[in-house]
């Protein structure tokens, strides 16, 4: 699964990540009980990684949506979404790191070991899950679809630097959305994203109480 990395100044956090799952073999949850953790394996690499970071979620959400490509049923992985929708991923392919708050897990329910394979390049984060062929389940599909929406609320913020009735957008905020994950036409999971606040600014003696607030 190849999603870009959202700004330049993730890069370092992203390749650390990256760099920490490279070449993880995870042997099958019935011979060995194999756990595989993100938290854990970044602990591993630098035990004083920040808990909170946008890249370490970019290459989780790549991971989770690579695993579900893969065909790991949805009860052999744990994840926690974020509250509000990424612009990286789809929403319902994200996943959310923060120390013991938010994890990644997985086990294998194959026969045989797999191996996480990933690279940044060019601004792209690429992750992969390879094993062996007698373990191959066939080819899966993702899907995404957004079955409810919620419009932003609008928090309004007066500035005397504007005219009367002049208003300016500093941010447009968000939908609230609720969204099935569909793997070959089956859905898979269910995901609900908070509405996130649109925030403007209007000039004094803006009529504006008959919009939202």
């Amino acid at each position: 699964y190849t999603i870009f990395v959202a700004d330049d100044e993730l890069l370092d956090s992203v390749r650390f990540a990256v760099d920490a799952i490279n070449g993880v073999f995870i042997e099958p949850y019935d011979s060995s009980g194999d756990v595989f953790s993100l938290v854990e394996i970044l602990k591993n690499k630098d035990k004083a990684f920040e808990t909170d970071n946008e890249g370490y979620d970019q290459v989780a959400s790549a991971l989770y949506a690579a695993l579900l490509s893969a065909g790991l049923p949805t009860e052999s992985i744990t994840r926690v979404p974020h509250k509000l929708r990424v612009d990286y991923i789809e929403p319902g392919l994200d996943a959310w790191i923060s120390g013991n708050a938010g994890d990644l897990k997985f086990t294998n329910p194959f026969k045989h070991k797999i191996a996480v394979f990933a690279s940044v390049e060019r601004g792209m984060i690429n992750v992969a899950i390879a094993g062996h062929m007698s373990d191959d389940a066939g080819d899966f599909k993702l899907e995404t679809e957004i079955v409810q929406k919620v419009a932003p609320p609008v928090y309004y913020v007066e500035n005397n630097n504007l005219k009367p009735g002049e208003k300016r957008v500093l941010s447009a905020g968000k939908d609230g959305l609720v969204v099935n994950v569909l793997r070959n036409g089956e859905i898979i999971g269910t995901d609900t994203y908070e509405a996130e606040k649109a925030i403007i600014q209007i000039g004094p003696d803006t009529d504006w109480k008959n919009e939202n607030k």
